[in-house]
């Protein structure tokens, strides 16, 4: 079954493996690394060979797709968007000898013939926002698809903060070093950024939802006027983050940033003790919700919320 925007075919589990092996196959990097549970090649291959892997592998067509001139010259045709747990077992499956001696079982294994949605003539974008869902417990689809968003304030983010920086692997550690923790934490910069960015005259108003967020990345394209603020990320808030027991937690980042930030543009000291006791002042009091009469959770608040709490703390109404 053909279209213009997608295919529908019939593949065997061998030619899967041969794109696998071959290293024709690409990993999109809106997609999170995962681990396979226990017995689950046992389940895959089971389901094989008595006929119930009806459930389509989903793959791009690169060739068709915009925005992987570099994937295709280093020799990928598809990315699997939605397949990656059946992918990893076939991969565990082959690399780690399970049919033993078993050739005939293997044989018939490889043979077995799946469904397979060839995705075409779609962009980078829109594959990123249909797809980043899948494979995941966390909807980290919005972070992802603004990650990917060619933008010099984005260019800005991946070079000073994570490409040429140790900052992502201090606070992550080594093992968790990789491709989904510099999206969880360009999804926290990208806030602390567009919060900080409407005081100082940046943006138009503070909201962090995912439109807001886009229209800012395109809209500040002299990257200049961040520099300040980069500067700040990268020395005084790194500075205190790389140290503390709770490093990657979002809202503690934020929460740091944050009061740096309202001390800078206030043109005040830089008193560690002061800094410290307000810290400790805005975690330990009891912060109201005046439209509901409710206690705030300031780990669970909009960054733009907790801005405005660390403001009453130092003293200043907005």
């Amino acid at each position: 079954m053909k279209s213009n925007n997608y295919e529908l075919e019939k593949w065997s589990l061998s030619k899967i493996w041969e794109l696998k092996e071959g290293k024709k196959l690409y990993k999109p990097e809106w997609q999170r690394e995962l681990k396979l549970e226990s017995g689950y090649e046992d389940r895959f291959v089971n389901s094989a060979l008595d006929g119930d892997l009806n459930q389509s592998w989903i793959l791009a067509d690169l060739k068709t797709c915009d925005g992987f001139k570099d994937e295709i010259k280093n020799g990928k045709e598809y990315s699997y968007e939605d397949c990656q747990h059946r992918l990893a077992a076939l991969e565990s499956i082959m690399k780690t000898n399970y049919f033993k001696d078993d050739d005939e079982t293997k044989e018939s294994f490889l043979s077995v013939e799946v469904p397979v949605y060839i995705v075409k003539n779609r962009s980078k974008q829109e594959l990123a926002k249909k797809f980043s869902r899948v494979n995941g417990g966390k909807t980290v689809s919005n972070d992802h698809t603004l990650y990917i968003e060619p933008t010099n304030l984005n260019s800005k983010i991946k070079n000073e903060l994570i490409i040429n920086s140790n900052i992502v692997k201090s606070i992550y550690g080594i093992k968790k070093q990789g491709n989904f923790s510099e999206k969880v934490f360009y999804g926290n910069v990208i806030k602390m950024i567009k919060v900080c960015s409407s005081y100082e005259g940046l943006s138009n108003n503070q909201s962090t939802k995912y439109s807001e967020l886009l229209k800012f990345l395109h809209t500040n394209k002299d990257v200049k006027s961040f520099n300040e603020m980069f500067n700040l990320l990268k020395n005084e808030w790194f500075g205190i983050i790389k140290d503390l027991d709770r490093k990657k937690d979002m809202w503690q980042q934020s929460s740091w940033f944050f009061i740096l930030h309202i001390n800078k543009v206030k043109n005040l000291k830089y008193d560690m003790n002061k800094l410290n006791n307000i810290y400790d002042t805005f975690i330990k009091t009891k912060h109201i919700n005046n439209k509901t009469n409710t206690e705030i959770n300031i780990t669970r608040c909009s960054p733009e919320k907790r801005y405005e709490l660390i403001l009453n703390v130092f003293g200043y109404e907005k």
